[in-house]
């Protein structure tokens, strides 16, 4: 016979073996526990037990008494009975499971696992089996194991689909997923408990799904789920919070101003209205009521959970809009508040900080970083410090945040690109071209058409031109034209290119970089430095005139561009012995004007009043001339002055004036050879020979160095020759064919000789 055929036959033989008293007692007590009424049927049954001691030992009494503790959630006294039934083979099995609930319910999962593993479900009841099924997806949950709680959900599903244990099941197994952080799995099992919920638990399965739904960005379900809850259950205890819900899914939906509806709607009591202030805060920052949202986040309290992001948002959008003082403010009140910064609040304070040009007082906020060595921001702390360190130039403390910086370089993937690529820029700037190099390398290999390629590329070109590896930092600007023509840097890039093809002696390549960029970015603020280096290439390979066009260009385009006045004056004097006199004109007046030396300010004077005489401004040069003795009458151009002087009055017709300014002028230095080559060809030209020859032969045998001397012994020989004195002629022009063999005079005096 069966255990449950055992069970039917004890209830039976035990009614017919009572008395009529007797069985009007059991009766009631029993028709009191089929209603449910444990605690009226737990008296009744322990009145039975004082009555009639002879059947105390019955099983039928002692698993309903057990029974009845077991409802009213008396766990040790249903424990001491059922532990007695359990020994009778009739009562074992619903003894057993019992005792196996009792266990999970005290938290001994492994010995309701073991008191279960005891039990055939076969033998029992329907309604403990379904129970059994029940309690093994229970014990998997409390295990924490969703899979065999799911397997088991799922065999109670199938024997029992109308199960009122179901939902509950799966409500907790929801829940279990959720824990384990899969949330779409505790989305399908709340879904489906739903479906069979009783009106008690659907309230909590549409919360729960509204709040998985709104972590996972799924606003429109969020919204169906708060919006049905709200509608079913209004007194629901989710109410409120079902409504800050659907607010916050509309919210991201767009619909702010039903948002704000309802939120202004929710009541302002504790440990809501934090949340409310935010998100009302949030919605009226979206609609463009800045600071009346940044008010309602100032409102969230220190002590909610809210109160950092609301922080960060007021912070945020105070900078947004211009109130960088405030937003900084704003943000050193959560020091104030909570006693410290937490590392979030921190790093915006101190980009802030940095931004507003307060950079001493952020590297002061960031020392020490190591007590935030164990949260979330502290690599991004770490590199801004070293951020803010490589604006100040302090290239080994940037080194040194990055050796800390390595030990999180793989979580921070995008943050190690950049904080290497700071590394390598320290390297460069301390001079450690070789680490600098090979840190660029890998940059550009990583991303070689992206932005680190770009700007790696940008200084493996520099680079490479410090080492000496002209052809290789060509390579670089090649391949750079070629991956990037449409980056900011490519003029930079293009001028080093130019000036590396000058440093090499590759003069058509230089001047091919400086006029392409020339053409391309003739408005850079580079520009200027083109046109002065391409003037440099023409003035290495001595073509005078392009130098000096592409050199006025320059000064037309850019007057402060900063040319030596070494340069100024080269084309000045081209200009001159070229008589393009107004140029030259303006290139003097720009000298006088950049420099700050006396003397340099004085040869202006005198270079200005001989570009006068010589453009025929005879009488303004003569008058600048003479007032420049007057003034500066100790000044080394005071015989350039002299002989300019003589050059004036020569063209005025004043003769004498000007041969006694020439023979002051021949007293001086660096003009005495232009000063009797002058007086010379002056008398020369009046045949004057005994006079011409002596200022000849003193320029030719006093100045060594002059490039007048050829032309000088020339004509002493000549106006010898004129005077017949052809020996004394003839010696001077050996000299003549001795010292300048290839000079057109040589080749004059070889005609004659003939």
């Amino acid at each position: 016979m069966g255990k449950k055929a055992l069970i039917l036959s004890s209830l039976l033989l035990f009614s017919l073996l009572l008395s009529p008293s007797q069985k009007d007692d059991w009766e009631f007590a029993e028709s009191l526990f089929v209603r449910g009424m444990y605690k009226l049927a737990l008296e009744e049954y322990l009145k039975y037990w004082n009555n009639y001691p002879q059947e105390r030992e019955k099983g039928l009494l002692l698993l309903r008494i057990g029974e009845c503790y077991f409802q009213i959630k008396e766990w040790q006294k249903a424990k001491e009975y059922f532990l007695k039934t359990a020994k009778l083979e009739e009562f074992s099995p619903q003894s057993i499971y019992r005792l196996a609930e009792i266990s999970l319910i005290e938290g001994k999962t492994k010995e309701a696992k073991n008191l279960l593993d005891k039990l055939n479900p076969e033998e029992l009841s329907t309604t403990l089996r379904e129970g059994y099924l029940a309690l093994r997806a229970r014990i998997a949950l409390k295990e924490k194991d969703g899979l065999r709680a799911r397997m088991w959900k799922d065999k109670l599903r199938e024997k029992y689909p109308g199960s009122k244990l179901l939902p509950y099941i799966g409500y907790e197994l929801g829940r279990l997923f959720v824990e384990k952080g899969d949330r779409e799995k505790a989305m399908e099992c709340w879904r489906e408990a739903l479906s069979i919920s009783p009106p008690s638990l659907q309230a909590e399965l549409l919360y729960s799904l509204g709040k998985i739904s709104l972590e996972l960005e799924r606003w429109e379900e969020a919204e169906e789920s708060f919006k049905e809850l709200l509608e079913k259950y209004p007194t629901t205890p989710y109410f409120d919070q079902a409504k800050l819900g659907e607010a916050i899914s509309l919210f991201h939906l767009g619909r702010l101003r039903q948002s704000l509806k309802i939120l202004d709607s929710l009541p302002s009591k504790e440990g809501l209205i934090d949340a409310v202030n935010f998100w009302k805060g949030k919605v009226l920052i979206a609609l463009g009521e800045e600071e009346e949202g940044v008010g309602k986040l100032l409102e969230v309290s220190a002590k909610s959970s809210l109160f950092e992001d609301a922080r960060v948002l007021a912070g945020e959008n105070l900078w947004k809009i211009g109130k960088k003082e405030r937003a900084i403010e704003v943000l050193k009140e959560v020091g104030k508040l909570k006693g410290r910064y937490s590392s979030r609040i921190l790093f915006l304070l101190a980009d802030y900080l940095s931004k507003a040009g307060k950079e001493k007082e952020a590297i002061h906020l960031l020392s020490p970083l190591s007590i935030y060595a164990g949260s979330l921001y502290y690599p991004h702390l770490l590199y801004l410090k070293a951020s803010l360190l490589f604006q100040k130039g302090k290239y080994e403390e940037v080194l040194s945040l990055y050796e800390e910086f390595k030990k999180f370089s793989r979580k921070e993937k995008e943050l190690t690109t950049s904080f290497l690529f700071l590394r390598a820029q320290s390297n460069f700037y301390l001079s450690r071209l070789k680490e600098a190099e090979k840190d660029f390398q890998n940059l550009y290999k990583t991303d070689k058409k992206g932005e680190w390629g770009e700007k790696s590329l940008f200084f493996l070109i520099k680079i490479y031109h410090k080492l000496g590896k002209e052809k290789k930092a060509i390579e670089c600007v090649e391949e750079f034209q070629r991956y990037f023509p449409s980056s900011d840097l490519l003029p930079e890039i293009i001028l080093t290119g130019g000036v590396i093809s000058r440093e090499m002696r590759d003069k058509e390549k230089a001047v091919s970089y400086f006029h392409y960029f020339l053409k391309k970015f003739p408005s850079h603020p580079l520009a200027g430095k083109c046109y002065y280096f391409l003037s440099q290439v023409y003035f290495m390979e001595e073509e005078k005139e392009k130098c000096a066009s592409t050199l006025l260009q320059l000064l037309e385009k850019y007057p402060e561009f900063p040319l030596k006045e070494e340069t100024l004056r080269w084309l000045g004097e081209y200009l001159i012995e070229e008589r393009r006199f107004r140029y030259a004109y303006k290139v003097y007046d720009l000298l006088e004007k950049k420099t700050n030396s006396f003397k340099t300010k004085e040869e202006v004077q005198v270079e200005k009043g001989r570009i006068e005489i010589l453009s025929g401004k005879i009488e303004k040069g003569l008058e600048r001339l003479n007032n420049f003795l007057k003034n500066y009458p100790s000044s080394p151009y005071l015989f350039h002055a002299y002989y300019y002087l003589g050059e004036g009055y020569f063209l005025k017709g004043d003769i004498q004036k000007a041969l006694d300014c020439w023979e002051k002028a021949s007293e001086g230095e660096n003009i005495a050879d232009k000063a009797l080559f002058r007086m010379g060809e002056y008398w020369y030209s009046c045949g004057k020979y005994g006079k011409a020859y002596r200022y000849y032969l003193k320029l030719a045998y006093l100045f060594e160095d002059s490039p007048l001397i050829p032309k000088a012994l020339y004509r002493a020989g000549d106006s010898l020759r004129r005077l017949g004195k052809m020996e004394e002629a003839k010696k001077i022009w050996e000299e003549l064919l001795y010292r300048f063999p290839s000079s057109e005079e040589a080749k004059e005096v070889r005609s004659i000789e003939r």
